[in-house]
């Protein structure tokens, strides 16, 4: 027997599926999917109901919208420079990040060239990078975002499903130059274990974060003696 909508027409749309999505209200998602309202429909706000679900961590909603079909690698952000599994590794979202990755969500980064970013975005990611020009300005990955940010656990988890530790596609720094930057020792000691090298600027980089004000200086003295334990030296 063919189940029926239980929603009026006009309330079904993108709109009320994204204001669902974010709400976390799932019962209400599951009825407009059943009246037809397409799962990766854009609503008048720009976002899907997949991105709203993101943003507001709501993750049986968003593992409801994936089994429907809604697609995770679908661009986000203010210069749509930005996707879901990205956007979960960046806020230590791991319940998230393992539901898009479930899903087959893409683990490396996607080219930024493939998008029209406004130039005052790109300025802005440039000026905060310490980043004056790139020939190709790459998305920094979700790898990236997490060793940056010191989630240990995600950047674990996306090793597993195939993330680069070298992370070749970005012009932003690899992996294992963020968290050295960051002053992680965890991430940085997880990333050289599983074949991460040591760039010319790593330790640059990493002094440059330990100068920073309010830097802890144990954790870049961890972070100093990884480095150097591992290979007897830096690049010079």
């Amino acid at each position: 027997m063919r189940e029926t909508c239980e929603v009026s027409e006009h309330v079904a749309s993108s709109d009320a599926l994204s204001e669902a999505a974010g709400n976390g209200d799932l019962r209400a998602v599951r009825a407009l999917l059943k009246c037809g309202v397409g799962v990766d429909g854009t609503s008048s706000r720009g976002d899907t109901a997949l991105v709203a679900a993101v943003e507001h961590h709501h993750v049986e909603v968003a593992r409801e919208l994936l089994a429907a079909g809604a697609d995770p690698d679908q661009r986000m952000g203010q210069g749509r420079e930005s996707f879901p599994l990205r956007y979960a590794a960046m806020h230590g979202l791991l319940p998230m990040a393992c539901v898009l990755l479930e899903a087959e969500a893409t683990v490396q980064g996607h080219p930024l060239s493939q998008v029209r970013m406004p130039e005052v975005v790109l300025r802005q990611i440039r000026s905060d990078l310490e980043i004056r020009a790139a020939p190709q300005f790459v998305a920094r990955s979700p790898l990236t975002e997490a060793a940056g940010r010191g989630h240990t656990d995600i950047v674990r988890l996306l090793l597993e499903h195939g993330a680069d530790p070298n992370d070749p596609k970005t012009t932003t720094g690899e992996p294992l130059r963020t968290a050295a930057y960051g002053g992680h020792p965890g991430v940085v000691r997880l990333l050289m274990e599983r074949g991460a090298r040591i760039g010319a600027d790593t330790l640059v980089w990493a002094r440059r974060g330990a100068a920073r004000p309010g830097a802890h200086v144990d954790a870049y003295t961890e972070v100093f003696t990884l480095l150097t334990a591992k290979y007897g030296g830096l690049p010079s």
